[in-house]
């Protein structure tokens, strides 16, 4: 029945797909409802009192990381379960509250090129699959959330394989199949240059190569439909993302982004239009950590002196809150890939205890901070998954 949304599975119907000329008349009616019938959050509370609250709701909480570039940092002599020089292992993991991490197996945009991108994707997917054999005492893969949650149950920390950049799919969708049996959940369709599947966000050619989607990047998205792996338009040009959302039946992703109305005229982040456009869509936007993503000074001079601050990537989420929704609003760090540009405080996969502290700073309760932590991907994952075997 259109409108019901299931109780139990926090899942609501799908929703049939607006053109943009809709998305943008969704939005500005958005603006106004928020603006007039925002509900009362709770009182802020004192700075002592937010940390002690947050450490405890990180223990408490299903955790969900859904964009961490392990694969592509990992070295010969790295154990997850010891320790690693980036920002993620499992021992601060456990300290930190993760329960879920998506690791990306991120190919290079110049592997399309020179026909190395499905071996790069090959190599990078069996680095997470090896570090699972070598500890599944305390590792283990999740394919779907009923996964995540039992392997939580279990004293497990979910791995879960991702695809950064649809180049090894490198014209054959078999692959996406393919990939799928191997543990991937989610690809992303480009880098950060255009791809075979459709026109990056941040390419430096004057004139993008599709105009949005390629012929061959609406097959994928169709097939990515039918086989249930969630479709992340993180990276891509806003052409592409407004097909995208045209064309797909179930929701989608954005991995890893900000909110561009923090830093004008950077394409890569989401217009606060196309934050309103997940959430009616039924998707979810995830916040990335790095400076370059919530803080403009520093995304203008990459001086040590502006790197961010844990109040900034709050404040990213906020906006996104503000634009797409308190349920289409999450994390996704983009450690092991954000450089020496990372918050302090916000630095590695121990430390999201200090981001939940400023949400509590800015008034959220324990429930909007159980949807942004992973509540919200979870509902989108499993829908992403009904809907390919409805």
């Amino acid at each position: 029945m259109e409108g019901i949304m299931d109780p139990v599975s926090g899942i609501g119907p799908r929703r049939r797909p607006l053109s943009r000329a809709g998305y943008v008349a969704l939005f500005c009616c958005l603006v106004v409802s928020a603006c007039s019938k925002a509900p009362p959050r709770p009182e802020p509370l004192d700075a002592a009192s937010a940390a002690e609250r947050a450490k405890r709701l990180v223990a408490e909480l299903l955790v969900v990381d859904t964009h961490i570039d392990y694969p592509e940092r990992h070295k010969p002599n790295w154990d997850l379960a010891l320790g690693t020089a980036g920002n993620f292992d499992y021992p601060r993991a456990v300290a930190g509250g993760l329960d879920v991490a998506f690791l990306a197996a991120y190919v290079p945009p110049e592997d399309e090129d020179v026909g190395k991108a499905y071996w790069k994707a090959c190599k990078r997917i069996a680095i997470v699959e090896d570090a699972i054999a070598a500890h599944p005492d305390i590792l283990a893969l999740a394919r779907s959330p009923d996964d995540a949650v039992s392997n939580r149950a279990a004293g497990k920390l979910s791995l879960v394989i991702a695809i950064e950049n649809g180049a090894p799919l490198e014209g054959r969708l078999e692959r996406i199949a393919e990939f799928q049996e191997r543990g991937v959940s989610y690809i992303t369709l480009s880098h950060s240059e255009d791809n075979h599947l459709c026109d990056s966000s941040t390419d430096a050619d004057e004139l993008p190569r599709w105009g949005g989607l390629s012929p061959f990047g609406r097959d994928a998205v169709r097939e990515m439909n039918r086989l249930g792996v969630m479709i992340d338009v993180a990276h891509v040009s806003d052409e592409t993302f407004w097909q995208v959302l045209e064309l797909s039946s179930a929701p989608v992703i954005v991995s890893h982004t900000g909110v561009r109305s923090l830093t004008p005229g950077f394409e890569r982040n989401m217009s606060d239009e196309m934050l309103a456009a997940i959430g009616e869509n039924g998707g979810v936007a995830q916040i990335a950590f790095a400076s370059v993503f919530v803080n403009d000074a520093y995304r203008a001079s990459y001086a040590a002196s502006e790197i961010a601050r844990v109040a900034d990537v709050a404040r990213a989420v906020d906006l996104a809150v503000k634009a797409a929704g308190i349920d289409h609003v999450g994390i996704g760090s983009d450690f092991d890939g954000a450089g020496y540009s990372l918050p302090r405080e916000l630095s590695d996969v121990s430390m999201y205890a200090n981001l939940v502290r400023e949400l509590l700073l800015l008034g959220y309760g324990d429930g909007d901070i159980a949807k942004i932590l992973g509540g919200n991907l979870l509902r989108v994952w499993s829908e992403v998954r009904t809907a390919a075997e409805g």
